[in-house]
C-alpha cells in the first residue's frame, strides 16, 4: 500500500476491525461513512474500487468527508476516479458539494471528468454555482467546465446561481467564465428571468452590463421587465424597462 495511505492508517484511532472478510468490512465502513475504517479495510486486503448496493466507493466517501489526503492516498492506490453512483454522482461532485478545493484539485489532478453528469443533470459547476462557491467554481472553470452545461429543466449554473442569491459566483461566471446569456430553461426563461423574478438588482446589472436582452419572452410570453413586475420588484423592473444607456 502507499506511504500515504500508511500513514493514515498509522493515525487511525478507532478499534480495529476483525472480521475475517475485508471487503465486508469496506462495506459496512462505506455504510457508516466512516473513513477511518474504510482505510483500515482497504490495507487489509479490501477491494479499493468496492462499492455499496447505491453505488458509493471508499473514494466518494473520503472525497465527501473532506479528507484530502486519504483521497490522495486511495488514488495512489488505484481508486478509479471517475466511478458513478446509482445516480451518476462523482467522487469530484461528492467533493464540490463541501466546497473542498485540496480534494477537488487532487481529483482533477488525477483526472476527474469536469463535466461529468448526474442523474438530475448537474455538474460539479453546478453544484458550486448553487452553494456560493466562488473559489470552487473559478477552479472548475479553469478546469474547463462548460459553463453552459444544463440539467434537466434547462437551468445553467448561471441561472442556478441567480436563483440561489449567489452573486459572487454570478460575477465570476458572467465576467470570466463568459456563458451563453440567451440560454433558455424548460419555460423559454433567461438568466435575466430569472434575476427578475428573485428580485436581484445586481444580478440583473452584471447581466445588462454583457449585453443580455431586454426584450427576451418566455413561454407565458413575459419580458424580464414584466417578469419583475409581476413578483412585486418594482426598481427592477424599472430599470429592465429603461431602453437607452442614459436613461438607464
Amino acid at each position: 500500500m502507499k506511504a500515504r495511505l500508511l500513514a493514515l492508517l498509522a493515525l487511525a484511532t478507532a478499534a480495529p476491525l476483525h472480521a475475517a472478510d475485508p471487503d465486508a468490512d469496506l462495506a459496512a465502513a462505506l455504510a457508516r461513512r466512516d473513513v477511518a475504517a474504510v482505510a483500515r479495510a482497504i490495507e487489509r486486503g479490501a477491494d479499493v474500487n468496492g462499492k455499496t448496493p447505491d453505488g458509493r466507493t471508499a473514494l466518494m466517501v473520503a472525497a465527501g468527508a473532506g479528507d484530502a489526503a486519504l483521497v490522495r492516498g486511495l488514488l495512489e492506490a488505484g481508486a478509479a476516479v471517475n466511478t458513478t453512483n446509482g445516480r451518476g454522482g462523482t467522487a469530484l461532485m461528492y467533493a464540490s458539494v463541501r466546497g473542498d478545493l485540496d480534494t477537488v484539485t487532487a481529483l482533477l489532478e488525477k483526472g476527474a471528468e469536469v463535466d461529468a453528469r448526474a442523474s438530475n443533470g448537474w455538474t460539479a459547476l453546478m453544484i458550486a454555482s448553487a452553494s456560493g462557491y466562488a473559489d470552487l467554481a473559478a477552479v472548475l472553470v479553469d478546469a474547463g467546465a462548460n459553463v453552459d452545461a444544463a440539467d434537466i429543466y434547462g437551468w445553467t449554473p448561471l441561472m442556478r446561481a441567480i436563483h440561489e442569491g449567489r452573486t459572487e459566483v454570478v460575477r465570476l461566471l458572467v465576467k470570466r467564465a463568459r456563458p451563453t446569456l440567451e440560454a433558455r430553461d424548460e419555460a423559454d426563461a433567461t438568466a435575466l428571468h430569472h434575476a427578475a423574478v428573485v428580485g436581484s438588482l445586481e444580478s440583473a446589472r452584471l447581466l445588462l452590463e454583457r449585453g443580455a436582452d431586454r426584450g427576451a419572452r418566455d413561454r407565458a410570453g413575459r419580458t424580464p421587465a414584466m417578469a419583475a413586475a409581476e413578483a412585486g420588484h418594482g426598481a427592477l423592473a424599472e430599470l429592465l424597462e429603461c431602453k437607452g444607456r442614459e436613461e438607464c
